[in-house]
């Protein structure tokens, strides 16, 4: 499983390295079926009016994808929503099934 995070110049070292350690310790379980995890995210510019976000787009082995999409006050607050919905996507039986 290959997790990469895709950002700009505003993103700290530190915020990458926790999307991929949260979105590594949702998904480890389902390592095996997982090809590539991309996660991009998007400090808001202007709290609280602007909202951060988190983009997380996991590639199955069968070549199916699994999208998640969440805003938060933070952009930590994001990281952990977008995980939590992927490891739940991952929990349901369309996503484990392999492909023909």
């Amino acid at each position: 499983m290959v997790i990469d995070v895709v950002s700009d110049e505003s993103t700290t070292l530190q915020v990458r390295a926790y999307a991929e350690f949260r979105f590594f310790t949702a998904l480890a379980r389902h390592a095996g079926l997982i090809r590539r995890v991309e996660i991009a995210c998007q400090p808001g510019r202007q709290p609280p009016a602007d909202a951060a976000s988190c983009d997380a787009h996991v590639v199955l082995e069968s070549a199916a994808m699994v999208r998640a999409r969440a805003r938060h006050r933070h952009v930590c607050g994001a990281i952990d929503s977008a995980a939590a919905q992927i490891a739940h996507l991952m929990r349901q039986p369309v996503a484990q099934t392999p492909s023909s």
